[in-house]
């Protein structure tokens, strides 16, 4: 019994890794986490994304807090919708990235209060 137990345990320990091993080694164009490699696999690689045309996972990368819209611009181009929220920080989200409804996507935003990035998101969201 003990022996079967420990041969089960090895078993499972080999299939974990290997199941690691496919998070890590995957090719997955857009992964910026482990997380999202995870989420990715364990969701069959459904992408039903449209980016905006100019964009790309670099230069969202290279996007600070701080910037203005104008940095932002030149580096990503114009963004898919632009969402304003008004008040005295004058709140504006852009997003570079959509998705059909109940679809999983690549989730892309660059938050800016007063003019300068406060917030970047950039993850593969799951609906």
């Amino acid at each position: 019994m003990k022996r079967q137990l420990v041969l089960i345990t090895v078993v499972l320990l080999i299939v974990s890794g290997l199941a690691l091993a496919g998070v890590f080694l995957t090719t997955c164009p857009h992964c910026r986490t482990v997380g999202d490699r995870f989420l990715y696999l364990l969701f069959l690689k459904d992408d039903a994304t449209t980016f905006a045309p100019t964009y790309n996972d670099a230069a969202f990368d290279s996007v600070g807090i701080g910037m203005t819209k104008e940095q932002v611009q030149q580096l990503l181009g114009e963004p898919l919708a632009i969402e304003n929220y008004g008040g005295p920080a004058h709140k504006e989200i852009w997003r570079y990235t959509k998705a059909p409804p109940d679809r999983n996507f690549w989730f892309r935003i660059v938050v800016f209060e007063g003019g300068h990035v406060t917030k970047l998101e950039g993850k593969y969201f799951v609906d």
